[in-house]
């Protein structure tokens, strides 16, 4: 029997915690209960998965959460409805909105501090400003956060929806790795880039 990493995703949230759910956050905590929370949230098109080396490491000192933001990695969106909501609502609102009621979820006993990189630095901020989220420290690391964001891909891509849809799978597999390698700072391991290449 294998055992899983210690930073495994093992347990769930579901949004909104009706008996239709739209979207299932997976997460999950290491470190000593009674520490100082840490938060670590990753941004487009990353996974918790990345963060892991560092979790583990400030684990010894910290209670430290990660989870994966909706659609991205072991988190679902669970419905039509929610792959249609994230896209008219615009991704990032909706996140903030799910990000906070997990935050609420976990019913911390004192503010975290929060490591945000890439577009879940403005997650984070909304998260403060319109859902009442308040932290210790934030730290922002590369983000995006004041518009006009996104590249001129995704512009290109939301203009010709159809056209992409149309790629071959083995076409679309390298455009997707193409973009996840020009994200990164350093090249990834392979094992790293499928996983991020996997959803897509």
């Amino acid at each position: 029997m294998t055992s899983q990493p210690p930073t495994s995703l093992l347990q769930s949230f579901t949004y909104p915690s009706s008996s239709d759910p739209n979207y299932q956050i997976q997460w999950t905590r290491l470190g000593p209960q009674d520490a100082q929370p840490l938060i670590f949230v990753h941004g487009t098109p990353w996974s918790s998965r990345l963060w892991a080396p560092y979790a583990l490491a400030l684990s010894r000192k910290y209670s430290v959460y990660l989870f994966d933001n909706p659609g991205y990695g072991q988190s679902k969106l669970l419905t039509a409805a929610a792959t249609a909501e994230f896209a008219t609502n615009g991704p990032l609102t909706k996140q903030a909105e799910i990000t906070a009621a997990l935050f609420r979820h976990w019913g911390l006993s004192r503010p975290p501090h929060v490591v945000a990189h890439d577009n879940a630095g403005l997650v984070t901020l909304r998260t403060i400003l319109q859902h009442g989220c308040v932290y210790k420290s934030l730290t922002l690391i590369d983000v995006v956060a004041v518009g006009p964001w996104g590249l001129p891909f995704f512009k290109l891509v939301a203009e010709n929806e159809d056209v992409f849809k149309a790629i071959p799978a083995g076409m679309f597999d390298g455009i997707v790795r193409n973009y996840v390698r020009d994200a990164a700072y350093k090249p990834l391991r392979k094992e790293d880039e499928d996983m991020l290449a996997e959803p897509w």
